[in-house]
């Protein structure tokens, strides 16, 4: 590696050079003299060396194709590269030829400054719940990452409907960017005018999912599924089962097992995960639809009847999923971070580096609070939204 990010002589860096294995012979000479010019050059490049160089390399393969069996040659080799991090400056004049020839493999220098100025990252909905939670987590590992502050705004309501139309009208410059739960980013446009659409969001990031469960508090007359179906048959519409907004993940699972089951339940609406523990806690509502997290940090007081996965959940196995009863019912809220659409793709890709080092340093304690980690960019987080417009299209003509 070339940089330690503790111990660095230069400074603090967000994160060390990747490694140059299987890169071709040619490339790894280049990747060190581009490194070693965009690290020596002013601070907004320096902080972002790596990511430039090896931009900067990939570029120049997709343009110019080399044979490395051409006896191509590049006088400066890693012993000499590595030598050179003594000097703290390069001459002005070699500065410029360096920086002309960087440019002339195709590295924005837009893209190396950003971010120059603090951050805002939008929460969708109320403290407490697992944006929030994964959002604090976050917030001091991006600031050291991106050497900016980052800012939690909370923009709550409308089951996230707040943020989000919010956020599509803010500069699309990365500098502002709000978390996000999917199905809300899709089904909430499907059924309602929510004051956004689905395309005016770009995904940067999805950083984990979690499974939905339909869980009671401990007192209940409802000891299981059968129990609380019959009831529910019985009643049309005198049981109550509460969740996060309408159009959500929440939502979305309760209408599947109300499909599936052929009953007919109460939905009562809160604007985030946060204030429906109490809700349940107190009285208020006779079940909950709630993700993963919510059921397993609640063991104590609330009661799992069933899980909407297709294979039981590791931290909570004595719970049988929907399937295993008789029902089709699968449904999960993946969430991640995304921005207006027509921030930049390499802002976006700036953006989703950040994330993706940080995720993989809180993958451990997003599992303790039974989530599970995802390392999406970009174009996984797309490929996921396409494919569940049309699936969350059908089942909610089918609830009409």
């Amino acid at each position: 590696m070339l940089v330690n990010r503790q111990s660095s002589r230069w400074g603090r860096h967000r994160r060390p050079a990747e490694p140059l294995s299987g890169m071709k012979p040619f490339d790894t000479h280049l990747y060190y003299i581009l490194y070693m010019t965009c690290r020596f050059s002013e601070p907004a490049m320096a902080r972002n060396a790596p990511r430039a160089a090896k931009k900067s390399i990939t570029r120049r393969r997709e343009e110019h194709p080399i044979d490395d069996r051409i006896g191509v040659n590049i006088t400066m080799n890693q012993e000499v590269a590595m030598k050179s991090v003594k000097i703290r400056k390069i001459p002005a004049v070699a500065m410029g030829v360096t920086l002309a020839s960087l440019l002339s493999f195709g590295v924005s220098s837009a893209s190396a400054d950003f971010p120059e100025k603090n951050l805002t990252y939008i929460n969708p909905f109320n403290p407490g719940g697992e944006i929030d939670i994964v959002a604090r987590l976050q917030q001091p590992l991006l600031e050291e990452y991106f050497d900016q502050g980052v800012t939690i705004d909370y923009r709550t309501g409308g089951g996230g409907a707040v943020g989000w139309s919010h956020l599509k009208d803010q500069p699309a410059d990365g500098y502002t960017m709000a978390g996000f739960s999917l199905p809300h980013i899709v089904a909430q446009p499907i059924v309602r005018d929510p004051g956004y659409a689905t395309d005016d969001l770009k995904l940067v990031y999805t950083f984990h999912s979690t499974p939905q469960v339909l869980v009671v508090s401990q007192d209940s007359p409802y000891e299981t599924l059968d129990d609380f179906l019959a009831a529910a048959e019985e009643s049309p519409g005198a049981v109550t089962v509460g969740g996060t907004g309408e159009a959500t993940g929440n939502h979305l699972a309760a209408i599947r097992m109300m499909n599936a089951a052929d009953i007919e339940v109460t939905w009562i609406p809160f604007p985030g995960t946060g204030p429906t523990i109490p809700a349940l806690r107190g009285g208020h509502v006779g079940a909950l639809m709630t993700n993963s997290t919510v059921a397993f940090q609640n063991q104590d007081s609330f009661r799992a009847l069933a899980v909407a996965w297709d294979e039981r959940l590791p931290f909570l196995e004595d719970v049988p999923t929907f399937q295993e009863l008789g029902y089709d019912v699968v449904e999960a809220i993946y969430r991640g971070v995304l921005v207006p659409a027509d921030t930049p793709d390499d802002v976006v890709a700036t953006l989703a580096e950040g994330f993706d080092d940080v995720n993989h340093q809180i993958a451990q304690k997003q599992t303790d609070i039974g989530a599970f980690v995802h390392y999406w960019g970009p174009e996984e987080s797309a490929e996921l939204v396409e494919r569940l417009k049309g699936e969350y299209a059908e089942i909610l003509a089918e609830d009409e």
